[in-house]
């Protein structure tokens, strides 16, 4: 009988091993991190609860199918590149082999969205008391930039979500070269 990796996955023999000299691949470590972001109610998502409903596709469940996708796939094994499940199809919540892909970091990071300590207002609005109006900022190229003062928190947003629009972007065409040409058409289309 075979015994399931975090109640999920089937790490079967075949081409791909888990360890080589003793170290674990990179392909098997990667797909651990995959099962333990979708076992439901595990130690992941209780702190990580934005991992909650998150799923394995079929294909992905045993480690060989998943090693054989990942070294099939542009970006895999690079340095400072990461494995995506909602860029391709925003807010999707299934691990799979056409709805994951592997990116910079940058863009990663780019598209993530911290909500976490924006209180009441939209990301990239915040209340500005002195001026008794709104501001909208946005973070580019590691730097901060104002992109105004606005009467209500709406046109804030708007302003916002025009500037990442732009960004976002302008980084699909700095890195289309490099990335996965489903990346690149899904950059272009993704709303902020």
């Amino acid at each position: 009988m075979t015994k399931l990796v975090y109640g999920i996955g089937i790490s079967d023999p075949g081409q791909y091993f888990s360890r080589v000299d003793g170290k674990h691949t990179d392909e098997y470590q990667l797909w651990v991190r995959v099962l333990q972001r979708c076992q439901s109610g595990g130690l992941f998502q209780t702190k990580q609860p934005a991992y909650i409903g998150c799923s394995v596709h079929p294909d992905f469940i045993r480690f060989q199918w998943f090693a054989e996708w990942c070294n099939n796939q542009i970006g895999f094994g690079l340095k400072g590149w990461a494995l995506d499940k909602d860029i391709l199809i925003q807010s999707n919540r299934v691990y799979g082999p056409d709805t994951c892909c592997f990116v910079p970091k940058q863009l990663n990071q780019l598209l993530a969205h911290k909500r976490s300590n924006q209180g009441l207002h939209p990301t990239g609005v915040s209340y500005f008391r002195n001026r008794g109006n709104y501001i909208a900022q946005i973070g580019i190229d590691g730097k901060n930039k104002t992109l105004g003062y606005f009467e209500t928190p709406e046109l804030a947003e708007a302003a916002y979500k025009i500037a990442k629009t732009n960004d976002i972007r302008r980084q699909a065409e700095l890195w289309k070269t490099q990335i996965d040409p489903r990346v690149y058409v899904a950059l272009l289309k993704y709303e902020v």
